[in-house]
């Protein structure tokens, strides 16, 4: 059999990796989640979305949001859209985004682990080099920051036995890591990062960190050069810092600012400060995914920059959550206490965005209920009709462009259940009269359910949730629990309409 050519054997480890459980996924989360907070047009809900999709994210982002580093008021928060309006977008991009890394890598070994930390690290430098040099989009630094070692991270966690070759290369040859990468697979990390980028069909400029700093001018000459300049400075930055010797990491230090200072607006003076910042960012990534630093070679760089009140914050987050971790699971259904939170908010004297409202008590039905969808929907002004407003679950935003149907007694469940203002609840369409009907048609679902929500002496809208395939089976408590939080919004709505 003739010897396969570079490019063969490139894509030959690129289709092994990319089959690898989930992880086309992963990149697209990440991908996914970046580009939403970066488009100023883009609604909670989307985001709110992105999120929930990721049950695992999902949980450890709820436990974050509750630890005492995050959460001052004291007043529990289950809800993720209201974790998102407290904290802010970007502090949601840098936490879920983190959280996606470690829920893709945590499983691996110490040394796949420390990588993904320094993923992170870089990604913060990136974004802090980017508000120094001018740069106006600081959430694609992050992003080409946090993809420009994804290479050697891919290798380490998919390819053991070829990483570990090439970490005896480096040491045995004293070969820097072009030098023994290219002798164990015929190809570098950067190769075969880009190959996977574009398998997974991101944008380029997304691989624009990965190439080595040295290859790169001092002289700058557009917004992608730039870019691409920041990030893998970064890189190469995070690489002196925590994985040289002490005295080398020095050196390699000032060389990369004599070269690029002046191109990115960084000062040998400034890098403590960006390296601090970046550290007090991503530390909360570490309490969140669980990961005790004390295990990684990291740590002996990060202790330097980090001040005993930081240490203490961390401290105050590892309690909190094992708190939170030590809470008995069965105490409470999630649906009881999501419906407690959006009480409590309601109850706060806080004056909320309307939206904000609609989408919290949204998020309790959809998970509170664990359906696979739920909507809200809203009736049109000359009352002709009912129209989904936004959604969450499998597929929503798909389903809220075609849920629109006529208000009318014949158009069954929805016309009916909102002109006579009655609670549906279909265990099973096929045992049900809208078995063949055009609205199952529309929703695809096994079973569903309807909540008119009343203002006055009329429905103005209603919520609909469903499953895809299997029964609805609610019991009278859930039932209640659903009703509750549908009279909440009720209210809430007609509260406004007396105070305007």
């Amino acid at each position: 059999m003739a010897e396969q050519s570079k490019e063969e054997r490139l894509q030959s480890y690129v289709r092994f990796i990319a089959e690898s459980e989930d992880l086309p996924a992963f990149g697209q989360d990440i991908y996914e989640l970046m580009t939403t907070v970066a488009d100023e047009n883009a609604p909670l809900q989307r985001l709110t979305n992105i999120i929930l999709k990721n049950i695992s994210l999902t949980t450890r982002l709820v436990r974050t949001v509750n630890s005492v580093y995050f959460n001052r008021t004291g007043r529990s928060i289950l809800s993720v859209s209201q974790a998102v309006t407290m904290l802010g977008w970007d502090a949601i991009r840098d936490l879920a985004s983190s959280l996606i890394i470690f829920e893709k890598f945590d499983k691996k070994s110490p040394g796949v682990k420390e990588l993904m930390l320094l993923s992170l690290l870089t990604a913060s430098n990136a974004r802090q080099i980017s508000l120094r040099a001018g740069y106006p989009r600081g959430e694609e630094a992050y992003l080409c920051g946090m993809f420009s070692g994804l290479g050697e991270l891919l290798v380490a966690c998919y390819l053991p036995k070829e990483y570990t070759s090439i970490l005896e290369a480096m040491k045995r040859n004293n070969w820097d890591e072009r030098q023994a990468c290219r002798h164990v697979l015929q190809f570098s990390y950067e190769e075969i990062g880009k190959a996977i980028i574009r398998h997974w069909k991101l944008p380029e400029k997304v691989s624009g960190g990965m190439e080595p700093v040295e290859q790169f001018s001092d002289k700058v000459e557009s917004d992608e050069q730039m870019l691409s300049l920041m990030a893998s400075f970064s890189r190469a930055l995070s690489t002196a810092v925590y994985r040289l010797d002490p005295r080398e990491g020095h050196e390699r230090v000032k060389a990369l600012i004599k070269k690029f200072g002046s191109a990115l607006s960084v000062k040998e003076d400034n890098i403590e400060e960006i390296l601090k910042q970046s550290v007090d960012e991503t530390r909360q990534s570490f309490s969140a995914a669980h990961v005790p630093l004390d295990n990684l070679r990291l740590v002996r760089h990060i202790e330097n920059a980090l001040s005993a009140s930081r240490e203490q914050a961390a401290g105050e987050i590892k309690q909190e959550e094992a708190k939170v971790e030590a809470a008995a699971p069965g105490e409470e259904s999630t649906l009881a206490r999501l419906t407690k939170e959006v009480e409590s908010v309601l109850e706060s004297g806080e004056e909320f965005d309307l939206n904000d409202i609609i989408l919290m008590i949204l998020e309790a039905v959809y998970r509170g209920g664990n359906f696979d969808r739920a909507l809200f929907c809203l009736v049109d002004l000359d009352r002709s009709q009912v129209q989904a407003r936004t959604g969450l679950g499998a597929d929503a935003e798909a389903l809220v462009s075609k849920f629109r149907f006529p208000l009318s007694l014949l158009s069954g469940p929805v016309g009916p259940a909102l002109l006579k203002k009655q609670d549906v609840f279909v265990d099973n369409v096929g045992d049900s009269r809208y078995s063949k009907s055009n609205f199952i048609a529309v929703v695809g679902a096994c079973s569903f359910g309807m909540l008119p929500v009343i203002v006055g002496s009329e429905a103005i809208g209603c919520f609909y949730f469903d499953r895809l395939s299997a029964e609805l089976a609610l019991d009278d408590q859930q039932k209640y629990l659903l009703r509750t939080l549908r009279d909440y919004l009720g209210e809430e709505i007609a509260r406004r309409r007396r105070i305007a």
